[in-house]
Parts: structure tokens; C-alpha cells; sequence
């Protein structure tokens, strides 16, 4: 595919993010990284296998409330802690830190 780990998971939190800021209702393999930004049945909902997956397709679309309500805590989630906006401050504030640990005389060798 040509693509790095880091930017398949890239990929997939910000199609993932795109999903739920839109306000739409997630249904994703389950992955570490994704489980460290957001809580399962509460801001998406996480399928360990292909059968889960069909389960639990089944069970939101007979349940649209429940799958309502996820959709609208994702919603809120995404733009309240993963916009882009958060990703320019943590980057920044992340130079900071550089800046600040290499002192006046700038970086180390």
C-alpha cells in the first residue's frame, strides 16, 4: 500500500473523526489507538470480528435512539477535544517545550 503504520492510523482517526463530527453513527474494528481517543458505546461503537460487526449492525439499526444518542456524544467528543484547531495548539505547544529545553544558544549539536 505504501503507507507508513503511522499514517494508516492517521487515516483511520481522521476518517473516523469525519464520521462522528459530521454526526454520524461509527461502527469500527476495534484498535488500541482508537480506544486511547475514544470510549466504546459512548462516542463509537467497536466490532472485534466480522460476525460481531454484523451483530452489532443489526442491533443499532433496530435500536435508533441508542444509536442516535452515540452518534450525538461522538459529535460532541470530536469537536470538543480532536479539531484541528487541538492539533495546532498540542504541535505548538509541543515546539515550546523544544524551544524551551535547548535554551539561548538554540538546539544541542
Amino acid at each position: 500500500s505504501g503507507y507508513s503504520a503511522m499514517e494508516l492510523n492517521y487515516r483511520r482517526f481522521l476518517g473516523g473523526a469525519v464520521v462522528l463530527a459530521c454526526g454520524g453513527f461509527y461502527l469500527v474494528e476495534r484498535k488500541r489507538d482508537l480506544e486511547a481517543l475514544f470510549r466504546d458505546r459512548t462516542h463509537l461503537v467497536m466490532f472485534d470480528s466480522p460476525a460481531q460487526a454484523v451483530e452489532l449492525a443489526r442491533r443499532y439499526l433496530q435500536e435508533p435512539e441508542e444509536r442516535r444518542r452515540i452518534a450525538r456524544q461522538g459529535r460532541a467528543h470530536v469537536l470538543r477535544h480532536h479539531t484541528y484547531d487541538h492539533r495546532a495548539r498540542e504541535m505548538l505547544a509541543v515546539f515550546r517545550r523544544l524551544l524551551d529545553s535547548a535554551g539561548p544558544s538554540g538546539p544541542g549539536p
